[in-house]
């Protein structure tokens, strides 16, 4: 199946492969808790991919960090974090395993 991508909230993009649907989100506030420490009080910005399993539960796990930019700076494990935390999707009503591609940007304030 093609991915298809949706864009919601500033700076969260989230791709769909197999047959799963984000259903659930993180707020600002979610993704304020994940923002890197070091990069925050820099005043660093970044982004960072992870491409995660869907359970049966709509959760995520086993997430690899597929793109992180500026690298080193914590956002891919925070991305990790976040996304199996506070994105949810909805698993595929029959066979396979989905996964999904969760971007997360953080914007300094």
């Amino acid at each position: 199946m093609k991915p298809f991508t949706l864009t919601l909230l500033a700076g969260l993009t989230i791709s769909t492969f197999a047959h799963g649907q984000v259903i659930q989100i993180p707020t600002s506030a979610q993704m304020a808790l994940g923002y890197p420490e070091r990069a925050y009080r820099m005043g660093i910005e970044g982004t960072a991919t992870v491409r995660c399993t869907v359970k049966s539960n709509g959760s995520l796990y086993d997430c690899a960090i597929t793109n992180e930019a500026p690298e080193q700076q914590g956002f891919g494990v925070a991305a990790t974090k976040v996304a199996q935390r506070f994105v949810r999707a909805k698993p595929p009503l029959s066979g396979g395993e989905p996964s999904v591609d969760v971007t997360l940007a953080w914007k300094a304030h």
